[in-house]
C-alpha cells in the first residue's frame, strides 16, 4: 500500500505545518486528499507506503513505487531546506532510553533524515523501516515532531504504526468529512472556521458593504446568492468571517490570511466610497444616555471589541465590527441614530447584537429543504 499523491504534495502540505500557517491535527486525520495522518501525543506519523503484507506478484511495483516516492521526498525537502540531519541509528541505545533515536529503532526504524526551517519548533523526519541492509525495506512515514525531541529526550510516546490505522481512518471519514465542506455553509463550518464564498465576497467589495435591500430587511435571509443578513431589530447583520475552533487546523475554505484579507478589501471599499472610519470607544462603560451607547452597550454584550463606523446613505451607517479581537467579524446596517451622535435619540432598550455562524448554517438548511 502506498499513498496516492506525490512527494511534493506531502511536503509542501506539511510545510504550512512548519510555517504555521496551518496547526497540527489534534487526532487521527486527512492532511489533504490521500494523505493520511496519526497522531501520536505531540507527534504526527504521516503513513507513506506499507509493503510488510504485500502480496508477492505486487511486490516489486510497489518497491519501485516507494523509492520513488522516498527520493521525491528527499529531493522536495532539500529543495527548501537544503541541509538535511541525519539522525544517528548505528549506535545501540536501550529500549528505555528516553530519546527519539531510541524509539526508532525500537519501531523498526532503519533510516532517519530530518529537515526544517530553522525559526520552527517542529521538524520533518523522513522515516524509512526494515531490518538492516541489505534486507528490503518494509515500510516509510514521515514523521512531524518537536524539535527538542532531536537533541533531547522526549516524553513517553508510542510511534509504532501500521497500515491497519489508515484503514480505520478511511472507514471512518473521508477527507471532505474531515477537510473540506461539500458545501459553503456545511455544518462543519461552525466548527471549522467559515468565509464567505467568493462571488458573495466580490459582491460586497463591489457594493462597499451596504448590499441592495440591507436597510429593508425585516428577517434573517439572504440578500444575494451566499449573502446572508441576520435581522436583530434595527440592525441588520451581514457575517462575514468565522473563525471556529481555536485548535481546528488548516482549513482551505476558511485560511487566516484570506479571511483578513478579505475583512481588509471590505474595509477598504467602504473607506473609498465614504471616506474615513470612525472608531467606537469601547472603553467608554458608562450606563447609556442616549441611543449611541445603548448600541455601543449592545456591541460589548455581543462580546465585540472593535467597531468602527461610516455615514453613507438616507440616514444609515455601515459599522464593521469585530467580536473578541478575531474570532468573527460582521457588518452591521444600522440607522445612523445608533453611531452618529449628532443624531443620537433617547435610548434604546434590549438591542440583542448577538450572532453565530450556526445561525447562518441553519438559515442555509432551512433554504436548501424547500428546494
Amino acid at each position: 500500500m502506498i499513498v496516492p499523491v506525490s512527494g511534493e504534495v506531502v511536503i509542501a502540505t506539511l510545510e504550512e505545518m512548519l510555517t504555521e500557517r496551518r496547526a497540527l491535527p489534534t487526532e487521527n486525520s486527512w492532511l489533504t486528499a490521500g494523505v493520511p495522518s496519526l497522531r501520536k501525543g505531540e507527534a504526527l506519523i504521516v503513513p507513506l507506503a506499507w509493503l510488510r503484507d504485500a502480496e508477492p506478484a505486487d511486490s516489486a511495483e510497489l518497491r519501485a513505487q516507494t523509492n520513488s516516492l522516498w527520493s521525491a521526498i528527499q529531493a522536495a525537502s532539500e529543495y527548501r531546506w537544503i541541509h538535511t540531519n541525519g539522525i544517528d541509528l548505528d549506535v545501540p541505545r536501550a529500549v528505555d532510553s528516553p530519546t527519539y533515536a531510541a524509539e526508532l529503532l525500537r519501531t523498526g526504524a532503519r533510516r532517519a533524515d530530518s529537515w526544517g526551517p530553522g525559526d520552527s519548533l517542529w521538524r520533518i523526519v523522513l522515516v524509512t523501516y526494515g531490518a538492516p541492509l541489505p534486507a528490503p525495506v518494509d515500510a516509510v512515514a514521515v514523521h512531524v515532531i518537536p524539535i527538542e525531541w532531536i537533541d533531547a529526550e522526549m516524553p513517553p510516546t508510542d510511534l509504532n504504526w501500521s497500515w491497519d490505522e489508515v484503514v480505520a481512518l478511511a472507514a471512518a471519514k473521508t477527507y471532505d468529512d474531515d477537510v473540506a465542506p461539500p458545501r459553503p455553509f456545511h455544518r462543519s463550518t461552525v466548527n471549522r472556521g467559515a468565509l464567505l464564498p467568493s462571488d458573495a465576497c466580490d459582491l460586497i467589495v463591489q457594493h462597499h458593504g451596504l448590499l441592495p435591500g440591507a436597510t429593508e430587511a425585516t428577517e434573517d435571509g439572504w440578500l444575494a446568492e451566499n449573502v446572508p443578513v441576520l435581522v436583530r431589530g434595527e440592525a441588520k447583520i451581514i457575517p462575514l468571517t468565522w473563525q471556529g475552533d481555536v485548535d481546528r487546523g488548516w482549513n482551505p475554505y476558511a485560511d487566516d490570511d484570506d479571511m483578513r484579507t478579505f475583512v481588509s478589501r471590505v474595509r477598504d471599499s467602504i473607506i473609498d466610497a465614504a471616506g474615513p472610519a470612525t472608531s467606537v470607544d469601547f472603553t467608554d462603560t458608562s450606563e447609556p444616555v442616549d441611543s449611541t451607547g445603548s448600541y455601543r452597550q449592545a456591541l460589548q454584550k455581543s462580546r465585540a471589541d472593535r467597531a468602527e463606523w461610516w455615514r453613507v446613505v438616507d440616514g444609515t451607517t455601515i459599522a464593521l465590527v469585530w467580536t473578541r479581537g478575531w474570532p468573527a467579524v460582521a457588518l452591521h446596517v444600522v440607522p445612523a441614530s445608533l453611531l452618529d451622535e449628532s443624531l443620537a435619540s433617547d435610548p434604546l432598550p434590549d438591542i440583542d447584537l448577538r450572532w453565530s455562524w450556526d445561525q447562518v448554517v441553519e438559515l442555509d438548511h432551512a433554504t436548501t429543504d424547500l428546494v
